[in-house]
């Protein structure tokens, strides 16, 4: 016999069904028989069974239709039962008188059975097994030998997830079954036409299988949820796809007591070979597996001959079914996949992580252009074995089909095939708020860049020096000073909190000095101590001007003993402002009710401005510092 039909065997021939074993002898739950689509057992005097199929095709003497008796959209099975069975149906339900025990019987309609039992109920266990009581006990009343029940959750009766809910619906019957006074009512079918909700009512009747008839020793008290989500619990079965073909056992022989002895023999011999064993969602791994790791685990069913199903949702589990040694096979693949699974949602988790904490950019025509995120992730992952003390002292990274050799002790990488070398930068976005065309400082309190002239970023400040003067530029240098850009941002950010995004006003302004001033302005700023020492007509602040013309003037850009001139391309928060006039130490306030609320600078005109004065030395940033003649 093949493992297949081995399994297959095994499945139909645990003693389910096949006469009464010693886990019969005394048990509630017993004579259990089970096919691919339909699993039968007595629970006392009735027999139960989970038929994976649709209710409207039934011909049981009685069809439960779940069904809201206030609202007016019928869902699910509901729907299906009322469109079969006909508008005469619905219009009965809808004019009928709801009984006090919540069971309105109408006539068949157009489906095949004595009557149609339609109730509602809230989305509790309790509510869900006094409604099974009640149709139990009206089938019974009216001398029904058949029920036929649609699964709860999927139908909207009580709207709960399929775990509990079949467990509330099966423990209902086995809880009237155990009183022995039902006579009439012999079978009670459940039908699912759901496979995955098939699944979960067909376990939960199987699991009871040799168990006692149920006890009630307290009230039962409903629980809130301890899920945020309803989602989270929300089932999810998937099956191997595999069909193993049937093994039939023929047992001829003589007494009764005989044929009993071989097929208590022959369910040992299969049960000793047999294993069912599961993987529980201890540490909730199996719930997050994505559908290309979940089909990868389903596909080991045809290479180990077994059986796997995925369980996900209320309870999370993995369970494999089989030949001992090729579920022990199929167990350690799994195991080995989900180890696999791990990694690569934590390496997805530290990915994400990265991208929004540091980014790698690479300088290239002088800009700085980013890595895509997985090559700035595959950097940054080398960097930090780089700053742990690794004795490599060059490091590999693809890019672009390409293959980079990084060296990070001075941020340089060579592209392998081309030779080409490119200069490398790390932002950390967490911590570093600084420009990007910035250069490496290495530490350093301020650096001085000159720009190269071909650069973009060169050609944008010159075309706009130039604009309004005709003087020629000999140099443009970036000033690149962290804490005097940081205390920039920091006043930007008050003043968006205080104005509005819309109000900040930040504008490109010029500033004239002297070679003398520039040391200090690129160290410390603009300061208002030495206002007023070519011009206060609108005030006792630092003068900023829309063009720059104005400041080339030699009164503000006095030449030096090279006869070299320069001027300051500023950032400027202007915010609010009004018209100046001499003799201000600070802006005006904005009204007479609130003389602490003051305009942020003043200008020389309200129309149309051609002058600005701001009196906080924050809120003015020597970005570009132009040496002209």
């Amino acid at each position: 016999m093949s493992p297949a039909a081995f399994y297959a065997a095994s499945r139909d021939l645990q003693l389910y069904g096949t006469g009464q074993t010693a886990k019969d002898a005394d048990a509630f739950f017993r004579s259990l028989t089970s096919f691919p689509d339909i699993l039968s057992m007595m629970v006392g005097k009735i027999k139960v069974q989970i038929h994976y199929g649709d209710i409207t095709t039934e011909s049981s003497d009685v069809i439960v239709n779940p069904v809201n008796f206030f609202g007016q959209v019928s869902t699910g099975a509901s729907k299906a039962i009322f469109d079969t069975a006909g508008d005469r149906i619905l219009q009965e339900v809808r004019g009928g008188k709801i009984p006090e025990n919540g069971v309105l019987c109408t006539g068949p309609g157009k489906l095949n059975c004595k009557t149609i039992m339609h109730v509602s109920c809230q989305s509790s266990a309790n509510s869900i097994k006094k409604v099974v009581h009640s149709v139990i006990q009206s089938c019974d009343n009216h001398n029904y030998k058949s029920v036929s029940f649609p699964a709860i959750e999927t139908t909207g009766l009580g709207g709960m997830d399929p775990y509990p809910a079949a467990e509330a619906l099966i423990t209902a019957i086995a809880e009237i079954a155990s009183t022995n006074s039902i006579s009439h009512l012999s079978l009670i079918r459940i039908v699912i036409l759901q496979r995955d909700i098939f699944l979960v009512y067909r376990d939960c009747l199987k699991n009871k299988y040799g168990m006692s008839a149920p006890r009630k020793k307290w009230n039962e008290i409903e629980l809130p949820s301890l899920t945020n989500s309803k989602a989270d619990c929300i089932p999810k079965i998937m099956e191997s796809t595999e069909l193993f073909p049937l093994a039939v056992f023929d047992i001829m022989g003589g007494p009764q007591s005989n044929i009993e002895t071989a097929k208590e023999n022959l369910q040992r011999v299969i049960q000793d070979q047999f294993s069912d064993e599961c993987i529980e969602d201890t540490d909730n791994q199996i719930s997050k597996l994505e559908s290309g790791e979940e089909r990868e685990i389903l596909e080991l069913a045809k290479e180990f001959d077994v059986r796997i199903t995925i369980e996900k949702g209320f309870l999370g589990r993995i369970r494999v079914q089989g030949l001992i040694q090729d579920v022990k096979g199929a167990l350690n693949k799994i195991h080995q996949l989900l180890r696999i699974a791990l990694q690569n949602r934590l390496s997805n988790h530290e990915h994400k992580l990265l991208s929004k904490a540091v980014n790698w950019y690479f300088k290239k025509n002088n800009e700085y252009s980013a890595f895509d995120s997985e090559t700035s992730f595959e950097i940054e992952k080398l960097h930090r074995t780089f700053c742990s003390g690794s004795d490599d002292l060059e490091h590999i990274a693809p890019f672009q089909g390409k293959t980079l050799l990084i060296s990070f002790d001075n941020n340089i990488a060579t592209i392998l095939e081309t030779d080409e070398v490119i200069r490398l930068k790390r932002v950390d976005t967490v911590a570093d708020d600084l420009p990007l065309e910035w250069d490496e400082m290495n530490n350093d309190s301020i650096t001085i860049v000159e720009l190269d002239k071909n650069s973009s970023e060169f050609i944008n400040v010159a075309l706009h020096f130039m604009s309004t003067s005709n003087c020629k530029i000999v140099k443009i240098e970036r000033i690149q000073n962290p804490h005097l850009y940081r205390a920039f941002s920091v006043k930007r950010k008050q003043m968006v909190e205080k104005n509005g995004s819309d109000a900040v006003n930040e504008l490109m302004l010029f500033h004239g000095t002297t070679i003398d001033a520039c040391k200090g302005i690129n160290s410390h700023g603009f300061n208002r101590g030495f206002s007023g020492q070519n011009a206060a007509s609108y005030g006792e602040g630092v003068y900023f001007a829309v063009e720059s013309s104005y400041s080339t003037n030699s009164t503000y850009s006095r030449p030096d003993l090279s006869d070299m001139r320069y001027i300051y391309r500023a950032r400027v928060l202007a915010g609010r402002y009004t018209e100046g006039k001499r003799g201000l130490r600070v802006p005006p306030p904005r009204s007479n009710f609130n003389p602490y609320d003051r305009y942020d600078s003043v200008v020389d005109s309200k129309a149309l401005p051609t002058m600005y004065v701001i009196f906080h030395d924050d809120q003015a940033y020597p970005e570009y510092l132009i040496t002209f003649h």
